[in-house]
């Protein structure tokens, strides 16, 4: 089965980051496809400030998507996975990758 888990921007609550990542592995354990989708309430996403290099020094790990993460959020997240949804033409993308 694909499987694809939506997130949105969210920072500083315990556990989501590695909720998410748990359980993604223990359903692609199972057999399922998962992807890994951010929603973003803006026109457009922007690149990452730091390389996945530059994060690893200071703490950052990768975790089961390989998308570098650490307590306060993910950085490095898969650009074709940036999802900005404000627009209706942005919204009709969200839905048609989401049901291919």
């Amino acid at each position: 089965m694909k499987i694809a888990l939506i997130l949105y921007p969210i920072n500083d609550y315990g556990g989501i980051i590695s909720h998410v990542e748990d359980l993604a592995w223990g359903l692609r354990e199972l057999g399922h496809t998962v992807s890994l989708h951010s929603l973003h309430w803006q026109d457009s996403v922007n690149n990452p400030m730091y390389s996945g290099k530059e994060l690893r020094k200071r703490g950052w790990a990768h975790g089961a998507f390989g998308v570098v993460s650490q307590q306060v959020g993910w950085n490095l997240f898969p650009w074709k996975n940036k999802l900005p949804y404000k627009r209706k033409k942005d919204r009709e993308r969200v839905k048609k990758i989401l049901s291919s």
